[in-house]
This record gives C-alpha cells, sequence and structure tokens, in this order.
C-alpha cells in the first residue's frame, strides 16, 4: 500500500495541508501518516532572573514551571491539531491514519519519517509566513532540498484540481520530472499542459514533443505550449488566467547544504503561483 507523509503545523495552511492529502490519498489509494515537529531550540537563557536568584532563589523554580507547563500546552495543541486532521481523513473515507508528535529539529524529523513515503505533503509556507514579502517558509524550501521523495506543497487554500501545468525547460531534471509524472496516480484524469518558455528553437521544440509523447503513451491527456519571455513571468500569468489548479516542476537536485534555497525560477514559480505544486523527482 502506498503511504503518504503529511506535516504540519499551526499555521493556516494546516487545513489545506489535510484536503490536499485526501486528494491525494483517494488517488494513490494510500494509508497517511500525519506529523507534526515542535522545534528544538531551546529557552533562551533569561539574565535578569540569574542574576536576581541569590536574592530571590523562588524565582528560577518558577521561571522553569512556567516553561513545562508552556512545554505541556505547546504539546497538547500539537497532538490536537494531528487528531483533528486524523479524525477528519478516517471520517472522509482515508485510512489507515497514523499521528505522531516529535521535538526536535523539523529538517531530520521529515527525513527520518519519509524513508517509507510515497509523497510527502508540505504547506508553502508555516507558522510565521511572510504575507507581506511572499517569502516561502523556510521548512519548505529545506524540504525541497533534502527530500528525495516527490512533495506536493499546499497552497492557502484548496480547491478541486482538474487542470495541471507541467513547467518545462528541457533539462534533465525536467524530462525526469515529466518521467516520474507519467507514471504518477495524481495526474490520472488530469487535463495537463506542458509549457515551455522561451526561445522557439528546434531543440526547444523537439523536446517538448518529446515530452508530451511520453505523458500520451501512458494514457494521458496532454496539451504543449512555447511562449517567448521569462518563465517566472509567464507561467503565471497562465496558472492565473487559465484556471491550472496544479502546477508540476521537477524538484532541485540533493545537496549536502540543506540550507540553500531553491533555484531562483522555481523559488519565484512558487511564491506567484496561488495553487497547489507537485515538486517530482
Amino acid at each position: 500500500m502506498s503511504r503518504i507523509l503529511t506535516c504540519l503545523d499551526n499555521s493556516i495552511y494546516a487545513q489545506s495541508c489535510a484536503a490536499l492529502t485526501e486528494w491525494a490519498a483517494r488517488r494513490m489509494a494510500a494509508q497517511v501518516d500525519l506529523l507534526n515537529v515542535i522545534g528544538g531550540a531551546g529557552a533562551a537563557t533569561d539574565f535578569g532572573v540569574a542574576a536576581a536568584l541569590p536574592e530571590r532563589p523562588d524565582i528560577h523554580a518558577r521561571q522553569h514551571a512556567d516553561a513545562a507547563e508552556v512545554g505541556r500546552q505547546v504539546e497538547a495543541a500539537a497532538r490536537a491539531l494531528v487528531d483533528n486532521m486524523a479524525a477528519g481523513l478516517r471520517a472522509a473515507g482515508i485510512g489507515p491514519v497514523s499521528t505522531r508528535v516529535e521535538h526536535g529539529v523539523f529538517l531530520d524529523a521529515l527525513v527520518a519519517n519519509s524513508g517509507a513515503a510515497d509523497l510527502v505533503v508540505i504547506g508553502k509556507r508555516g507558522e510565521a509566513a511572510d504575507f507581506l514579502t511572499l517569502r516561502l517558509g523556510s521548512n519548505m524550501e529545506r524540504a525541497a532540498r533534502a527530500c528525495q521523495k516527490p512533495l506536493l506543497i499546499a497552497a492557502r487554500a484548496f480547491r478541486p484540481i482538474g487542470k495541471a501545468l507541467i513547467a518545462f525547460d528541457g533539462s534533465e531534471h525536467a524530462r525526469d520530472a515529466v518521467a516520474a509524472a507519467s507514471t504518477s496516480p495524481l495526474m490520472k484524469d488530469l487535463a495537463i499542459e506542458i509549457v515551455t518558455v522561451g526561445a522557439a528553437t528546434p531543440d526547444a521544440e523537439a523536446a517538448l514533443a518529446d515530452a508530451a509523447a511520453l505523458l500520451r503513451l501512458r494514457g494521458l491527456t496532454v496539451s504543449t505550449r512555447l511562449v517567448e519571455g521569462q518563465p517566472e513571468r509567464r507561467i503565471p500569468e497562465i496558472v492565473a488566467r487559465e484556471g491550472v489548479d496544479l502546477l508540476v516542476m521537477g524538484a532541485p537536485s540533493h545537496s549536502r547544504l540543506h540550507t540553500l534555497v531553491l533555484g531562483s525560477t522555481a523559488s519565484a514559480l512558487l511564491r506567484s503561483c496561488v495553487i497547489p505544486a507537485l515538486l517530482m523527482r
């Protein structure tokens, strides 16, 4: 049975992650593992309290008690989130569904838990989302680098998915992404358009035709488009104007430098296209 790992946090993306997980689980006939990771950074030292200890030794004990209570509340909220999401998925007929709350560094927990997964679902941004600058969440960007599984990225809201756009630049990793998409149950019965942005050269047209032929060989409905301009601008225009529901791209190559951000084009598309994205490997 296929397996989906869904990473949740206390952000506005949690409901969208759950809805996207339900959509993917139905197509994949998959079981779902819900993971919530509570940050592992220790509390900052309170030097004011430390200075007061000789006169008020009870302050130190009270501070520890307060910190412990906050920790219990945070863990209870994290547990309630995954339990509520699990109950919703089970009520929708998805299962089995397991839940897990871990303390530590998100990236470490993701790598440790994704080994058995066929797909990882994550929100585009986390609890500290910066919607004014539209910066991507650091966890999402690092996950795209470190995770060796297809990554399904939730937008702020979920809507039924019927039309997908594959951003295709003819590169090796883009060809690999098309090959992976050709066998993915997530792409079945979708209206798929492969879009290349750039000069209309014979090589570009041939690569686009080859990509479409591979998808058609798998019985998928495919159209192609080659447009001039910059992909960071043209693809979001197409997505917004033509009601695209899912953006599909090749995932960045794995790097030991997990803190590296995505490539500029992929990052720009994820920022500008307010729809779910699927990074294929």
